[in-house]
């Protein structure tokens, strides 16, 4: 219903009536965690989420998949605050709680490498987020672990390392086939939107006008736009851009740019 108010004080509520050594307490906080994540409060987020992984430790050891389950959402609160560190130490052993519960080829362990090359890439460690997005990319594609979900996911962020890396015509081809996996990719609008606005950079070097380009950067506003809470960073990063190609291009779309700057900047919490 997209009443997260409503939510909170049911969970609240349940919270209480189960009491401090209900062996069931933790997954509550866990969820507890989540909606005030969605709400845009990540101390709130982080708190409920680091007490629901110690009362699932508590009541059912340190290597249960629950924990893992805490790990990860707490690896997604830290990331989202640039810590980027301890980040990736929590998707470690996320992962590692994952390969022994479920299997090492297990959607859940692509999907927890995919975040680690997330977190490393944007700490600015692309060889090693490079070698994250590969394996997850590898385990994503084929039986037993195929999901096209977490494909999606892996290859918009390999595509982003190899650009870094390698350049705009080693990264284009795994961006596209990124992107064309539409309704998969569509189930995370950050990651859809930085694969979006990584390919218009990498489409950019090659042609600068290049009508691509402009509905790519468009396009990567909208879906960042549409991503709750709101990425902020990204959208930092987009205005400036969106300024730059409306400067330099003459195409429709990046004459939108000046009223889409005005949009992107009110929503990163910038001065329009």
């Amino acid at each position: 219903t997209g009443d997260l108010a409503g939510a909170q004080r049911l969970l609240e509520r349940a919270i209480d009536v189960l009491g401090a050594s209900h062996p069931d307490l933790g997954g509550l906080l866990l969820e507890l965690g989540v909606i005030h994540a969605l709400a845009g409060d990540p101390a709130a987020a982080y708190a409920r989420t680091e007490q629901a992984r110690a009362a699932i430790e508590a009541a059912r050891g340190p290597d249960h998949p629950q924990v893992a389950d805490a790990l990860y959402n707490l690896a997604l609160i830290r990331a989202d605050v640039a810590d980027h560190a301890r980040a990736v130490a929590d998707l470690e052993r996320t992962r590692d709680i994952y390969a022994a519960t479920h299997g090492p080829d297990h959607p859940a362990v692509a999907e927890t490498w995919a975040r680690i090359g997330a977190s490393e890439h944007a700490r600015g460690a692309y060889a090693a987020a490079l070698a994250a997005f590969q394996r997850a990319r590898d385990i994503a594609a084929r039986p037993p672990g195929a999901a096209p979900e977490v494909l999606a996911l892996a290859l918009a962020g390999l595509g982003q390392a190899e650009l870094e890396l390698r350049g705009p015509s080693a990264a284009r081809p795994t961006l596209e086939r990124a992107l064309a996996l539409g309704d998969a990719l569509a189930t995370d609008p950050v990651v859809r939107g930085a694969a979006q606005f990584a390919l218009a950079r990498a489409l950019a070097s090659a042609d600068p006008h290049d009508p691509r380009v402009g509905e790519l950067v468009l396009a990567a506003r909208d879906s960042f736009v549409a991503a709750a809470p709101t990425p902020r960073t990204q959208l930092a990063a987009l205005a400036p851009w969106l300024a730059r190609r409306r400067r330099t291009d003459g195409s429709v779309a990046a004459r939108r740019s000046s009223v889409d700057e005005r949009a992107v900047a009110t929503a990163s919490g910038a001065e329009p």
